[in-house]
């Protein structure tokens, strides 16, 4: 259920009516069941205006989730616009607010006019475990510049929970890796490092280096920032936090 997924596979998992919405979302529960208040407060540590009122805030790729009622809910509370961008099936299943707008379609390939009408609109545009998706679907970089022409002065993109291939196989790689592998596995066998081997539609540290890289040759403010050791994936993923000056 979780192999090879993509927008049109994600439309077909919000349909289905016998999984969790976890699983739509495409983990399995014990990834994200009872951990997502955990992101939530990772992301509020790290983006300083979602945290302020009246704020337009942009999520692509929201999900159906706790999630991203957490931010409906915050939002609300601070009088702020949230604008979600996902697919038709999956934005039905999130509640119908004041001050939250629904986009369907697939960002950026089907948002031209909204691009260009929404140029420095936003305070903060959200991704989380979604970039990895728009890697393998579109074009990377159309979508990087795409979203940085939409921060309004001192806004932030917040690309969360990046799979980085680099980091997974230092990880396993070092003795705490060995550790956690055996512990996860219940036996005493040693990670497969063949299983790391990068292929075109996954990120390594070349990839991130070049997103960082770029948003700053464009005039952005762009870090690598870690995530909270709480996090599930906290070991063999990161977050890039760009910010328009």
């Amino acid at each position: 259920m979780f192999s090879d997924l993509s927008y049109e596979k994600f439309r077909d998992l919000a349909k289905k009516k016998d999984i969790s919405k976890y699983n739509k979302i495409g983990f399995p529960n014990d990834y994200r069941q009872g951990k997502e208040e955990l992101i939530f407060k990772d992301m509020l540590s790290k983006i300083a205006n979602l945290s302020k009122r009246h704020q337009k805030v942009l999520d692509i790729g929201p999900g159906c989730s706790e999630l991203p009622r957490l931010f409906i809910d915050l939002l609300e509370k601070n009088y702020s616009e949230l604008t979600l961008i996902d697919s038709e099936e999956m934005l039905a299943l999130l509640p119908d607010k004041e001050g939250v707008i629904k986009c369907k379609g697939m960002f950026p390939d089907e948002f031209d006019q909204f691009i260009e009408e929404k140029k420095g609109y936003y305070d903060v545009i959200l991704l989380y475990s979604v970039i990895q998706y728009i890697f393998k679907d579109s074009d990377i970089w159309k979508f990087l510049d795409s979203t940085l022409k939409l921060l309004n002065k001192g806004g932030y993109l917040f690309l969360g929970d990046i799979p980085n291939l680099s980091m997974k196989k230092r990880f396993l790689s070092s003795d705490e890796g060995l550790k956690f592998h055996r512990s996860y596995y219940g036996n005493d066998s040693s990670p497969d490092l063949s299983t790391t081997n990068l292929d075109s539609n996954q990120f390594d540290d070349e990839v991130v280096l070049k997103i960082i890289i770029r948003a700053r040759s464009m005039g952005y403010h762009s870090w690598l920032v870690p995530q909270n050791n709480e996090l599930t994936f906290s070991n063999r993923r990161e977050d890039i936090l760009i910010k328009k000056p």
